[in-house]
This record gives structure tokens, sequence and C-alpha cells, in this order.
């Protein structure tokens, strides 16, 4: 994989503090920091320090984790101020927090700044582009005009500019460049027998829906199997889908899956329906297209701007997108010559847009690499 070769550049190589969260957990950003910083690596690892926001044991929201948070971070933004003082030049990569993590993330800016350090901002939600937040107002002013802005995907970009007169500097990299590369071109699917859920398990990220959803579909084509794959997130998820599972005798619940264990799933399945209320890019779309698998999902955030690459989206409200999802369903059921050209069309568009994201990191990485 291209993460692990080194490279050889023209120019001078540059001091790079990677700030943000790493695995673990892991999650969508988490992946992302750590694959840019095993990037940034590949050019020079005695250049790169890093800084590892992750909660890891601090979690738990009681006064005494609060404060042992508070502490650490105290630590952290301490060790990045030696960084700065130690070092001429030098350029900050730092995710950005969706909430309240903007507080530390205007501190290890107000410190790069103060010591004259080129910022780079890595966007991963919507909930301060949808709607403009104070915190993120003054982040990005304090990180200034100079300051480069990377996005999960074009609309992304434009939104936040549109938002944020500050941002005048956008670069775009989807989550998609932290997937496993297709190693093994997977199976097209000629006919829609299995419908899958794979996600954590709750209303925001729409189980209801697909419960919704399974139901009619059950009683139109008695024959089709439905596959719920997550860990749960509360209790009223868990009784919708043991309800669901006694009510369906073709559904079934495989628990939370990881590695090959998840692409086992989505090999099992023909068809994966993502009602999600919250997701900005949702990598799990690109996990689905990379088995062949066509995938149903709300328009929330980036997915919109994938409608263009074989993605079928609904409409932003529950009952449409029941309503939505089931049409669509059943035309694929009942024309499976469409079916089968959508499900080889999705992986082919995967590959595209799996090689446009890897081209696009390397450029990016680069420019941050390397002192101009």
């Amino acid at each position: 994989m291209f993460a692990q070769k080194k490279h050889r550049s023209f120019g001078n190589i540059s001091q790079v503090c990677v700030v943000g969260m790493f695995p673990p957990p892991l999650n969508g950003m988490s992946a992302v920091t750590s694959m840019i910083h095993s990037l940034l690596v590949a050019y020079g690892s005695e250049n790169v320090e890093t800084i590892d926001c992750s909660p890891k044991v601090y979690r738990l929201r009681t006064p005494v984790a609060r404060a042992r948070k508070f502490i650490r971070i105290i630590g952290l933004l301490y060790k990045f101020h030696l960084w700065c003082i130690s070092r001429e030049g030098g350029k900050i990569y730092l995710s950005v927090s969706g909430r309240l993590g903007q507080i530390y993330d205007l501190l290890f800016v107000c410190i790069a700044r103060f010591h004259g350090k080129n910022v780079y901002l890595h966007h991963h939600g919507y909930l301060y582009i949808e709607r403009k937040n104070f915190l993120a107002s003054i982040l990005f002013k304090v990180a200034g005009k100079s300051a480069i802005h990377i996005a999960a995907c074009e609309k992304m970009a434009l939104e936040l500019a549109n938002m944020y007169s500050i941002i005048s500097n956008t670069r775009v990299i989807s989550g998609v460049i932290c997937l496993p590369e297709v190693e093994k071109v997977p199976s097209v699917r000629a006919k829609l027998r299995t419908v899958g859920f794979l996600s954590n398990i709750s209303a925001e990220k729409g189980i209801f829906e697909f419960i919704d959803s399974a139901i009619v579909l059950s009683k139109v084509f008695p024959e089709l199997n439905f596959i719920i794959a997550g860990q749960f997130q509360d209790a009223s998820s868990e009784r919708a889908v043991t309800n669901f599972i006694q009510q369906v005798k073709s559904a079934h619940y495989v628990g939370p899956v990881y590695g090959n264990d998840k692409t086992g799933m989505l090999d099992s399945i023909d068809c994966l329906l993502f009602p999600t209320h919250t997701e900005s890019e949702g990598l799990v779309i690109h996990e689905a297209h990379s088995r062949c698998v066509p995938v149903i999902a709300r328009s929330t955030g980036c997915i919109a701007s994938f409608n263009e690459k074989g993605l079928n989206l609904t409409a932003s409200d529950a009952t449409d997108f029941v309503e939505q999802a089931v049409a669509i369903i059943s035309k694929w059921i009942s024309v499976s010559e469409d079916f089968l050209k959508l499900s080889a069309k999705v992986y082919h568009n995967h590959l595209e847009f799996r090689k446009k994201n890897d081209k696009a990191v390397r450029e990016i990485v680069k420019e941050i690499a390397i002192e101009r």
C-alpha cells in the first residue's frame, strides 16, 4: 500500500505536528488521522510529532474523568508548546472536533499561530456547517486566512467557505483513503435476495426506518432475507430489533462485526440500507460499494454528493425514506438485469473514486511534508 512507501523529494522536509484522535477508539476521524500520520512519516519519520487527543479511558462523563481528561489535555498543550519553540518553521495538521472539543482545538491553534506555524485543519463532521457555530468561527479566525482547510467532499468544502468567510483555501480528501484496498474482485450481484443494515444501532443511524422498510418488504416478498449487524447504542433500539426478529422469521441479528467478519457480512448481503440522520460521509457506503453492494441512503452531508457515483439516494424525512426504499428494492427485485448492472457499476465507481482520492491525499501530504 502506498502509505508504507518511503518518498524522495526535491525540497526540504518540513517539521510537522499531527494533532487529533488516534485509534483506539477506531472511528472515521481517528482512522483518517492515523492514515495521514502514516503518510507523513513516509516522508521523514524524525520530523513528525504526534499529539494524541483520543479520549482513551477518559470517556466516562464523571467529574473525576473530566478532571483527568483536562489535566491530560493541559499536558498535551505544554508538549505542543515545547515542540513549537524548539523548531523554526513547521506545520500543524489538526483534526477538527465537532462539539466542545473545539475549545481544545482553539488552544492548539492559538499556540501554533503565536509561534508562526502554518495550520492545516481537517474537517470530518457537519455539525458546525449545517448551522453556524460561534466556537468554530473563533477557531477559524484564529487560524487565519492562510490556513488550509481539508474537507471530505466538494460539497463540504463549498459549504464551509460559504458559512465562514475567513475560509478561502480548501482541499478535498474522502475518508475512503483509510479503507483497505480491494485485493480480490468481489462477486457481482445477479439478484437481490438479502437486505442488510451495518452501523451502530440507534435511532440516529436509522434503525427504525430500516425495520419499517423491512416489515413492508417482507409482506410483499416473503422470501427476502434481512441481516442487521452492529453494536446497540440504547435499550429502545435493542428492543425494536428483538421484536423485529421475532416478527419476521427471515431476519437475523449477527452482532458487531469487524475486519474479515465485516467483509463477510457485506458479501452475504445484496443491498445495504443506510437511513442515517447524522453521518457526514458514511464510510460504510464505500465499504459496501467495494463489495459490489448497492446502497440506499439518506442524503445527509457528503452522501448527497455521491449521487452521480451510482448511489441511490432518498428524501430526508423518515416517511419518504421508507416509501422510496421499498419502491427501489421492489424494482430491483422485479428487474434483476438492472440490479446486476448497478451492482457492477457501484464497484467500478468505487475503484475510480478510490483512485482519485489516493492521488488527492498524496498531493496534500506532499504539500504538508515539503517545506516550500
